[in-house]
């Protein structure tokens, strides 16, 4: 792994409250489980991870006086038939335990900011992609099936939309967000304002493995 000069590296389990303590700048909370679809066949071990975890996250940086939280949210809050592009102010509508634990993170989040005095900012991210991206998800999944010469499976008619979000773009969001001077909490979206729907995903794809 390469750190940036003067970095440090520490091992830690959110799960079991296994953190240094130290009091940091901020936290840039960005562990959980991720996925959707896997979070209906293991619903307890995402409230555990993602919900347990950022509660014992938010304690430590209580007691150690860490100032600033910056919680890792998704656009997947707002469930599948919210209009796109969402805004901050629709209504959360979660149809996974995923969501719903995201959900719950920004409010446990919002809870500490008001009860503590923390500045807590859940960053909702749309579609992220690029190098590194998870395997399952539909632009690398249909990249890899193409590249291994076998079919292609599309949930639905593949009319399905979503925000495709570059993950520099999002880098540069949680540096920002570093940066952020506001008071209590708040939540933002992270995203283009532009969506595409699963058959443009499919399209990209060829393209990318014909090149």
């Amino acid at each position: 792994m390469l750190l940036p000069k003067g970095g440090k590296f520490y091992q830690c389990d959110i799960r079991q409250d296994l953190l240094p303590q130290k009091t940091f700048d901020a936290v840039v909370h960005l562990a959980a489980l991720p996925g959707v679809r896997t979070s209906l066949h293991d619903p307890l071990g995402y409230e555990f991870t993602n919900v347990m975890g950022t509660i014992r996250l938010l304690e430590h940086a209580r007691k150690m006086g860490t100032p600033h939280f910056f919680f890792a949210s998704s656009s997947s809050v707002y469930g599948p038939n919210t209009q796109l592009p969402a805004e901050e102010t629709s209504t959360p509508d979660p149809c996974s335990p995923y969501a719903l634990t995201k959900l719950h993170g920004e409010q446990w989040g919002r809870l500490y900011a008001k009860l503590h005095g923390m500045r807590f900012l859940a960053l909702r991210f749309f579609s992220v992609w690029g190098p590194g991206q998870r395997p399952d998800l539909a632009l690398e999944a249909f990249r890899l099936r193409m590249m291994e010469d076998k079919p292609v499976t599309i949930n639905g008619d593949g009319s399905q939309r979503r925000d495709l979000t570059h993950v520099e773009d999002v880098a540069r969001a949680v540096e920002l967000a570093l940066h952020w001077e506001g008071h209590g909490s708040a939540v933002l979206n992270v995203g283009t304002g532009q969506n595409h729907s699963v058959m443009d995903m499919l399209e990209a794809a060829q393209k990318v493995v014909a090149a």
